[in-house]
């Protein structure tokens, strides 16, 4: 015992002396630290008093132990009472009984050597103004402890009280010999674990207030038991080897009662969340999905998972906006060199929450904040807790992220869809505009093509009528006039057919006659009409029938000899002196039930881009030498929608300075 004694009145005084002498080498501002730095001067005092008394054998250190013990303990309650003031922030309300008990201390301490005190220096004979002074004494530990109960929801009050408790509750005992009550100090080494909890309290240390308090049972329970038996099994046997027993026992008490502290069945029978549960609960987060369809979903899981299953009093999410940017600067400051991940809330700032962590962006910008309440009874987040969160922070701030790109990205699509929607529409109304005006040049040149054909037709019949002379011989000069004349017409007839032919194929109102035509008859009559050209300019037309088909098809036989006599005119156009055009008939390759009729020249080709463009209204082709041919453009454009009409094909194959073939197919159509 004297042994136990002895070292924890060194362990004591050594980290009294340490804590003391660290806030005053800080040269502290803060008046709550300087009061705390003199009461663990003051416990160094008593301790080296205790260390002291205990040491001497011979009573030569019995004066100034008595002395160094209360110079230390006589003020120990009222500075505490003084810095609990302070820390609540009652010190000017407190201010009366503060120094009303400096001022009856001192007056104490000057009969400190008095009978008053004590009859002598042993500490068995306390004289009155001890009993006046314990009794002060005891009132003012007595009030420290019942402010802090009192203003508990202030931070780290209910462990500084837990802290004040044991200290003053190790101390009293040893102060209890006095009255002849002779309790053995087994407490003696908490003095140096309350100073501890003390100092990390008011350096704002996260310490787990319940943490602290299963390691100090723990260990207090293993002193207990480990020297009590040792204790009982040395008086038996007097053996001082079973002292040995103290050490092995303690560790093994320390360890196993550790061990059921932390276990789920201790947690739930006080109803209190063990770490286990906490990381499953918030493993629910991870097991989510990344990405949620708005923020009110996010923010639900969260609410669900701290709130509702953790008993967190509350979460909120704070995103940084342009608005409120500047109310959060001093957050932003702070983690700008924060290394520790998160803040802990406190004066202005408790009504936000409990704690505050960053969410970033991954550039590492911050974009947000994510705020958490108090937990079950006001108790501190652990260590561990705050690491499980700030991967939890994490989570949500890539959930946060993704709700972003999905914001922006449906912004980016309602923008160009509207966009689109806006071009559609001036696009619709260009389409109607153009789609009238179309009509009604379509409507102007079919009036405007009837209209002509009269008058034409009259001054084609007055030319015939002259040119047969019937009215009278014409000289040459006027027969070459009238000559003239009745070409122009024939022209312009021709031109005004195409524009009646175009205007009707687009207004659907050609209408088609079927019969049996004999293919083969028919194009040689077309061709026996053409051949009478061919001496102008030399050119070899041919009919070729490799096949040996004789087909007759249910077929429009005007419409046929148009789609023929168009491409053979555009073959003699364009196909210089001594070319050579053939006329091939065949069935289609791929598709039997169509007959392919094809007109190939030698002319001067068509360039490959020009080519898409070919059947289109009033195209016209150029030569290599970019000399332009008379024409109208509609030809082929006849062409192909009368092609088509019939249910057929057309194309052109060509290659320029080596000609060109036109393919179109008929239906071989039955009776």
């Amino acid at each position: 015992m004297h042994f136990y004694l002895t070292v924890s009145a060194v362990l004591n005084g050594v980290i009294s002396l340490f804590a003391g002498i660290f806030i005053l080498f800080k040269k502290p501002r803060n008046t709550a630290k300087k009061l705390f730095a003199f009461f663990c001067l003051l416990t160094a005092f008593w301790s080296l008093g205790n260390f002291l008394t205990l040491i001497d054998q011979n009573g030569l250190f019995t004066t100034s132990s008595f002395w160094l013990t209360h110079i230390g303990v006589l003020f120990l309650s009222v500075i505490n009472f003084h810095f609990i003031c302070v820390v609540l922030e009652i010190e000017k309300k407190k201010k009366k009984i503060i120094w009303s008990g400096y001022l009856l201390n001192t007056l104490i301490l000057a009969f400190a050597l008095s009978q008053f005190f004590s009859k002598n220096t042993d500490w068995n004979n306390p004289g009155i103004l001890y009993h006046v002074w314990i009794t002060l004494w005891i009132t003012y530990v007595i009030f420290s402890e019942f402010l802090l109960i009192k203003f508990r929801q202030k931070k780290q009050t209910m462990l500084m009280a837990f802290s004040n408790f044991i200290f003053f509750s190790a101390l009293l005992l040893n102060l209890s010999p006095t009255y002849e009550i002779n309790l053995l100090p087994f407490f003696n080494i908490a003095i140096a674990i309350a100073i501890v909890m003390l100092f990390s309290s008011l350096s704002n240390a996260r310490l787990n207030f319940f943490g602290i308090t299963k390691k100090i049972t723990s260990l207090t329970l293993a002193l207990i038991i480990g020297f009590s038996v040792s204790y009982l099994a040395f008086l038996k046997q007097e053996d001082p080897f079973v002292l040995l027993v103290f050490p092995v026992l303690a560790i093994i008490t320390y360890f196993s009662v550790s061990s059921f502290f932390d276990s789920r069945f201790f947690y739930r029978i006080l109803r209190l969340e063990h770490i286990n549960d906490f990381k499953e609960n918030i493993n629910i987060l991870f097991r989510q999905k990344n990405f949620y369809t708005n923020f009110q979903e996010l923010d639900s899981t969260i609410n669900e998972i701290f709130t509702e299953k953790l008993n967190i009093s509350f979460t909120k999410i704070i995103l940084l906006t342009s608005e409120n940017k500047e109310h959060y600067d001093h957050f932003l400051k702070y983690f700008e060199k924060d290394t520790k991940g998160y803040l802990v809330l406190k004066n202005e700032n408790r009504e936000i929450g409990e704690l505050c962590f960053p969410i970033l962006k991954h550039t590492k910008k911050i974009i947000g904040f994510f705020i958490l309440g108090n937990k079950p009874r006001h108790s501190i987040y652990s260590n561990e807790e705050i690491e499980i969160i700030k991967s939890a922070v994490f989570h949500i701030g890539l959930s946060l992220r993704a709700l972003q790109y999905n914001f922006d990205l449906k912004t980016e699509v309602a923008e160009k869809t509207a966009k689109l929607n806006r071009q559609k529409e001036e696009l619709e109304k260009s389409y109607e505009k153009l789609k009238k005006l179309d009509e009604a040049k379509d409507s102007f040149l079919s009036i405007a093509s009837h209209e002509l054909r009269t008058p034409l037709t009259i001054i084609k019949g007055y030319c015939d009528f002259l040119l047969s002379e019937e009215f009278g011989m014409l000289n040459e000069k006027q027969k070459n006039f009238q000559e003239k004349i009745y070409k122009s017409t024939n022209d312009l007839l021709a031109l005004v057919g195409d524009i009646l032919d175009i205007s009707k194929l687009e207004a659907g109102q050609m209408m088609f006659h079927y019969s049996i035509v004999n293919i083969k008859n028919l194009i040689n009559e077309v061709i026996a009409d053409f051949k009478i050209m061919c001496p102008e300019k030399n050119i070899t037309l041919v009919f070729a029938n490799p096949e040996n088909l004789e087909p007759c098809l249910n077929t429009d036989p005007k419409k046929l000899k148009q789609i023929l006599t168009n491409l053979l005119g555009n073959a003699f156009k364009f196909t210089s002196r001594s070319g050579e055009i053939t006329v091939r008939i065949r069935n289609y390759p791929a598709n039997s039930h169509f007959l392919q009729i094809e007109v190939q020249d030698t002319g001067i080709g068509i360039a490959e881009d020009a080519q898409k463009t070919i059947f289109d209204k009033f195209s016209q082709v150029e030569n290599y030498l970019q000399k332009s041919y008379n024409g109208t453009g509609l030809g082929l454009s006849i062409v192909k929608k009368i092609v088509e009409k019939t249910g057929g094909k057309v194309w052109v194959e060509s290659e320029l300075k080596k000609g060109s073939s036109f393919f179109f197919l008929i239906p071989q159509k039955d009776e």
